[in-house]
């Protein structure tokens, strides 16, 4: 059976949904509301657990797998996450390491950037920027959707992969709640080469938690490439674009929003240097080493963040209309869970549609079989990150009361 699959939005769960789908012959157009790949920020460096390892595995052609292990973290198994008070005195630590892994080759981070270049590798003119997704139609014979730019593209199935504030899960589930957690945030990342007292050793090989009063934490991880990303390229997979990535700590800033001393409006209109300051003033008080380690920070790598998840949803009747990643299930940034789940979407989807098209299932059945997986998984992990963020960052949840905060 031939399918024609439109993708709305073009980040890593609906690139890596595209070569999943090519791979499987089916052909694929993705819809990205940006103008361009590199028009805003929108983070630095990903975990990468057995779950998303797999995934990529399945759904991107050898060549550019090897590229994305060989531009992830130097180091191959993170060995523990490290918590401190904001004194810089341990208070605990846990093991960290991925589960799954040969030593030799498990890659634990990668950055964002360069992964979302990987994944653009071939699919030219099948990704179309400056599209978004405003309105939907459904029929008996396939999907309509209507664009920002007054264009319509039909196709025979339709995949929301446009994030948190997905305008196709507002049309197919405009019941779905997103939850504010009342966390905001602060991100940026501090190149290694520009810490003059160097990387303590307590960071090195390790995530890191700062937790301070009234929840305020400082989170860390650092990113050091395997190789260089443009010799890596160059060497497997030439026509790879990649702009080389010097190593970095990345860094975030959390607080309850009500702890914030501007409100959301003002704080998504700061400038870089503004936001680095205002997580400095945020950090008064703290061990100068950590302040130390934001000071530096390149003004335009930092962005302010809110924190949103999408409460779990009951099940709906499958259509011709599916959701991926955070247009699912979006979560707090506990545990590391939130791109692998969007890879795995990918993948078992990229399987689905795959079998409809050697016609060994109805599109009906694989879109419900998928689906179920799909919110299960999304729902456990979504109920698990809200319940831990109450008591490490505050974080308002419906699954758990908050612990005190600190003195």
């Amino acid at each position: 059976m031939s399918l024609r699959v439109l993708i709305a939005g073009g980040g890593l769960g609906g690139l890596a949904l595209a070569h999943g789908l090519r791979r499987a012959g089916i052909e694929v157009t993705v819809l990205e509301r940006d103008p361009a790949p590199d028009s805003r920020p929108q983070g630095y460096r990903i975990h990468i657990d057995a779950v998303g390892h797999a995934a990529l595995a399945e759904c991107l052609p050898e060549d550019l797998y090897e590229l994305y292990v060989a531009t992830s973290t130097r180091t191959p198994e993170a060995q523990q996450a490290m918590f401190f008070d904001h004194h810089f005195t341990q208070t605990g630590a846990g093991d960290a390491r991925v589960a799954g892994f040969a030593p030799e080759v498990a890659p634990t981070a990668v950055d964002r950037m360069t992964l979302r270049q990987i994944l653009l590798t071939r699919l030219g003119g099948a990704v179309l920027f400056g599209r978004a997704v405003d309105e939907v139609e459904t029929g008996g014979d396939g999907v309509v959707a209507r664009l920002s730019d007054g264009r319509s593209l039909r196709g025979d199935v339709l995949v929301a992969a446009d994030g948190v504030q997905s305008a196709v899960r507002r049309a197919l589930l405009p019941h779905a709640v997103v939850h504010d957690t009342g966390v905001r945030a602060i991100t940026g990342k501090t190149p290694l080469a520009d810490l003059g007292a160097g990387l303590p050793p307590q960071l090195d090989n390790s995530f890191t938690g700062v937790h301070g009063p009234g929840f305020r934490t400082l989170a860390m991880a650092v990113y050091r490439s395997r190789r260089p990303q443009d010799r890596a390229a160059a060497e497997l997979a030439p026509d790879a674009e990649l702009v080389r990535v010097g190593d970095y700590l990345m860094w975030l800033q959390l607080a309850r929003v009500e702890d914030f001393p501007v409100g959301d409006a003002r704080l998504r209109e700061l400038g870089g240097a503004e936001l680095r300051g205002l997580a400095l003033d945020m950090l008064g008080g703290w061990h100068p080493g950590l302040l130390d380690l934001v000071r530096p920070a390149e003004t335009s790598s930092i962005f302010p963040l809110s924190i949103r998840a999408v409460l779990p949803l009951d099940a709906w009747k499958p259509s011709r209309v599916t959701l991926l990643g955070d247009a699912a299930h979006a979560m707090a940034p506990i545990g590391g869970r939130g791109a692998n789940t969007a890879l795995r979407d990918a993948a078992d989807l990229s399987a689905a549609l795959g079998a409809v098209a050697r016609g060994e299932m109805a599109l009906p059945a694989a879109i419900a079989d998928y689906e179920q997986a799909m919110r299960q998984r999304g729902s456990e992990a979504v109920v698990a990150s809200l319940r831990n963020a109450g008591p490490s960052i505050g974080a308002r949840s419906p699954y758990a009361e908050p612990a005190s905060a600190a003195d």
